[in-house]
C-alpha cells in the first residue's frame, strides 16, 4: 500500500513540474510558438528579417590596375615568384591604371592620360601593375610597360617602368609622367612613396649594371 501511494505520488510531482515549465515558457516570452506547443496546435513561425548587406557604403576613391588574365603560370605576370619580367609572353597588354570614386563611377586614368590602344593591342599597347597611393592621397606610383607587338612572333625588349600619376580628383585633369633618375633598361616594380617622400620600389638592376648577372 505505501508503494503505491509512492509511486502516484511521483507521477503527480512529474505532471506538476512540466505543467509549471509549459507555463514558465509562455510566461517568459516563449511567444505564440510555445503557447501553441502546449495546446498542441502548429503554428507557422515568423519570416526572417532582411540580411545585413556585407558591402557597406565605400567613402574614398579606391585606386587599382585592371589587367588581362595570363594563361601561363610559370614566370609570368601571375607567378608568385618571376613576376617581374615584360615580355608580351609573360604579361598579356590591355590593362590599365583605374580609379572608381565612392558614387560608383569610374575613370580610365591611363587612357586620359594617352596611354594605351582600343582593340588590337600592338606597339602602342601597355600593361599595368601595383599603384601606390601618396599619403597625401594627390598623386600616386605605379610601374607600366609601354609597348607590345607590332606583328606576330615579334616579342621585342620591353621593362617595367615607374610612372607617377595627378589628377586623382573628380573633374580634375590627370597628368602621368616618367619617374626620373631609374634604371632605365631593367624593370622597376612595386613602387612606393617613403615617409620623407623618396621613392622605394624594386628593381632586377645587377651591381654596377652588369647586365649579363642573372
Amino acid at each position: 500500500m505505501k508503494t503505491g501511494r509512492k509511486v502516484r505520488l511521483g507521477h503527480l510531482l512529474q505532471f506538476a513540474v512540466c505543467t509549471i515549465c509549459a507555463v514558465s515558457l509562455v510566461a517568459c516570452g516563449g511567444g505564440d510558438q510555445a503557447a501553441a506547443t502546449v495546446g498542441g496546435a502548429d503554428s507557422p513561425a515568423a519570416a526572417p528579417g532582411p540580411a545585413p548587406s556585407p558591402v557597406g557604403p565605400i567613402q574614398n576613391p579606391i585606386l587599382f590596375a585592371a589587367q588581362a588574365p595570363t594563361l601561363g603560370d610559370f614566370a609570368s605576370r601571375g607567378s608568385t615568384f618571376g613576376n617581374h619580367r615584360a615580355d608580351v609572353n609573360r604579361v598579356i597588354r590591355g590593362g590599365d591604371l583605374m580609379i572608381r570614386y565612392p558614387d560608383g563611377s569610374l575613370r580610365n586614368l591611363t587612357k586620359e592620360a594617352g596611354f594605351g590602344m582600343e582593340g588590337f593591342q600592338g606597339d602602342k599597347a601597355i600593361a599595368v601593375r601595383e599603384p601606390s597611393v601618396h599619403w597625401s592621397g594627390q598623386k600616386a606610383l605605379f610601374s607600366m610597360v609601354v609597348g607590345g607587338a607590332a606583328v606576330q612572333f615579334q616579342f621585342g625588349n620591353h621593362v617595367w617602368q615607374m610612372y607617377e600619376v595627378s589628377g586623382l580628383g573628380k573633374g580634375e585633369t590627370v597628368s602621368i609622367t616618367k619617374v626620373a633618375n631609374q634604371p632605365a633598361s631593367y624593370n622597376n616594380v612595386s613602387p612606393l612613396y617613403a615617409t620623407d617622400d623618396r621613392v622605394l620600389f624594386t628593381s632586377d638592376r645587377p651591381r654596377n649594371g652588369e647586365a649579363h648577372l642573372y
